[in-house]
């Protein structure tokens, strides 16, 4: 009895022995591939991973790539890449841990030497052998008879998209690209992706029963271990209407040419990444939790925007629509990661776009350090808009991190800036710089505003340069309403005429060369804000630490506008073209010009 006890004790201690596991390819299908494959999996050993290497049974060899946690307990692989030659191939992995200790695991492969067009025609009452003549009449049938790189041809019928262990291989399944896009109708949950190769989708159609479904979920790898994502594993949509792109572990989307594409992640951990570009209809709204969420989108429309978060936003538009009502991105609670907005050369109509970071009271003794906020808005139109950043401060003894906004070189009709700023029982103050330069606003009811409120903290570093705007017809110009000083304030160099109240402040803020002279714009009527030649707006800007580089058009700044032989940039979003430099003769040099 004193003997068993003392070996349960001892295998209560005792570190669970090492492991090497083959996550992919896997159960349920033998994988099958058109020439190559990339191995995944994870190596464990408490004594610490040191190497992992394959080699298959043609000779070759080589180091795999690893993603590991701190301590190299836990390290995720994956092989690249392997050139098979047809037939069947065993590749064998290994793996070496700190202590010296040597793993293997063995997989067999089946290779094709030339990828496959599968047939489908969901309409058909019987099914063949997926050829032209004789197509499979269900998608499921495709996929299992399918290797690695094929593809699947829809041609005809309304298919059903479920497949209950989900896309295990690189794949592309399409429409008749002669024809109109086929259908793809989901009964019963996804398209789940269960695969580090790319996956895509062409030509088709979803038959979406409900708001949030069908779509596609990429699962790749989830679990505690640390999976790498491979470089290029991407679902691929083309030419896709109707799609509903899912996060759940690490998905990555490529969207090319679709429309009507909703983008959801949401859950606890989710992590997404959505490369967008030439669509129409993109809608964007989640509530993921303590994920990643990494989205650019380049020449689309976008009409819904609403992700709110416990994690890490990384925004990128460039080139776009958007008029979507609400964009909006939000962090709650304490210990948030960091949020990054990127918005340039894109048109904004009837939106208001709202950047808040509302971090919930912490409950107990906490500490919690936010990460950063960075919020780029540059060389845009906005129309009857605008841009709202509200930091609410309000966790206890939280420890505030950097924050920034920059709006630049934007036109800004009937549309505003708005920044509300407060801070409770910081121990630290945060840090937080607000630059709003070389904009022009037009008819807004308020240009620029501010409020900042401080409850029983530290004093913030919070700063505010709003500088070398053009600001007419306005309601307010610029207000700044700061009772306990809280904001440093700095109006500098802007042209602000024909509003009805210039500048309201509380009597802190720095003001120095502002004008209120008509900008003169080249046609106000037809939305031509660019400055006439007689403009006192031509290189009368004043200098400011690290000024743009560019104009609202993308044009150098600064440039010589006004011939003195000195270029300044211009007050406003647009810079004037150079001007010749005035010559300047004496009158006898003159006369014996002209041979007098």
């Amino acid at each position: 009895m004193l003997l068993l006890t003392s070996l349960l004790r001892l295998a209560i201690v005792a570190p669970p022995p090492p492991r090497l596991d083959i996550y992919y390819p896997t159960y349920p299908l033998p994988h099958r591939t058109v020439g190559k494959v990339n191995v995944v999996g994870v190596a464990f050993s408490s004594a610490g991973i040191a190497e992992v290497s394959w080699e298959t049974g043609g000779g070759d060899s080589g180091p795999a790539v690893l993603a590991c946690d701190a301590s190299s307990v836990y390290c995720g692989w994956e092989t690249g890449v392997l050139a098979l030659a047809p037939g069947s191939t065993v590749v064998t992995i290994r793996a070496r841990d700190a202590s010296g200790a040597q793993l293997r695991s063995d997989i067999t492969i089946e290779s094709r030497g030339f990828p496959i067009n599968h047939r489908v025609d969901c309409s058909r009452p019987t099914s063949g052998d997926g050829s032209v003549a004789l197509p499979f009449n269900t998608l499921q049938e495709a996929v299992d008879a399918s290797y690695s790189g094929d593809t699947i041809q829809i041609n005809g019928g309304v298919c059903n998209g479920y497949l209950p262990y989900g896309i295990t291989h690189g794949l592309t399944i399409q429409g008749d690209p002669e024809s109109p896009p086929a259908v793809l109708k989901i009964e019963g949950g996804h398209i789940a992706t269960v695969t580090p190769d790319l996956v895509s989708f062409k030509h088709l159609r979803m038959s979406r029963p409900h708001a949030y479904s069908p779509g596609f979920q990429p699962m790749f790898i989830s679990g505690f271990y640390p999976i790498p994502r491979p470089v290029g594993a991407r679902t691929l949509l083309e030419d896709v209407q109707g799609a509903t792109l899912y996060g759940e572990s690490l998905p990555s989307y490529s969207v090319r040419r679709c429309h009507d594409v909703l983008i959801h992640p949401s859950s606890g951990g989710t992590s997404i990444y959505a490369d967008i570009e030439d669509s129409t209809g993109v809608r964007l709204s989640g509530f993921p939790y303590g994920g990643v969420v990494d989205i650019r989108i380049r020449n689309s429309e976008v009409t819904e925007f609403q992700l709110d978060n416990h994690g890490r936003f990384s925004i990128d538009i460039e080139r776009s629509l958007i008029r979507s009502g609400q964009l909006l991105l939000a962090q709650n609670y304490v210990n948030t990661d960091e949020l990054q907005l990127t918005l340039r050369d894109s048109i904004v109509e009837a939106t208001a776009l709202q950047v808040n970071r509302l971090v919930h009271p912490c409950h107990g003794l906490c500490e919690l350090t936010a990460a950063s906020l960075d919020v780029i808005i540059e060389r845009n139109e906005f129309t009857d808009s605008h841009i709202g950043l509200d930091l609410r401060n309000t966790a206890m003894r939280e420890r505030p991190g950097s924050q920034r906004l920059l709006v630049q070189n934007n036109i800004m009709v009937r549309s505003g800036v708005a920044l509300e700023l407060s801070q409770r029982d910081a121990t630290v103050g945060g840090v937080t710089q607000a630059l709003i330069r070389h904009n022009t606003f037009i008819g807004a009811p308020v240009a620029v505003g501010t409020t900042a409120a401080m409850l029983r903290s530290a004093p913030p570093d919070w700063s505010l340069e709003i500088a070398n705007n053009i600001i007419a017809g306005s309601g307010t110009a610029i207000s700044v309403v700061s009772p306990q000083g809280l904001v440093a304030a700095h109006i500098l160099g802007n042209d602000l005429h024909g509003n009805g109240v210039d500048i309201e402040h509380d009597g802190t803020a720095v003001v120095e060369g502002n004008i209120g002279d008509d900008p003169r714009f080249r046609e106000r009527l037809t939305g031509d804000y660019r400055l006439r030649s007689d403009s006192p707006c031509i290189d009368a800007a004043l200098d400011i630490a690290s000024p743009p580089s560019d104009d609202a058009a993308g044009s150098v700044r600064p440039l010589d506008g006004d011939g003195d032989g000195a270029g300044r940039a211009d007050i406003g979003a647009f810079e004037s073209p150079a001007r010749p430099q005035a010559l300047h003769m004496p009158r006898r040099s003159l006369k014996r010009i002209r041979g007098s």
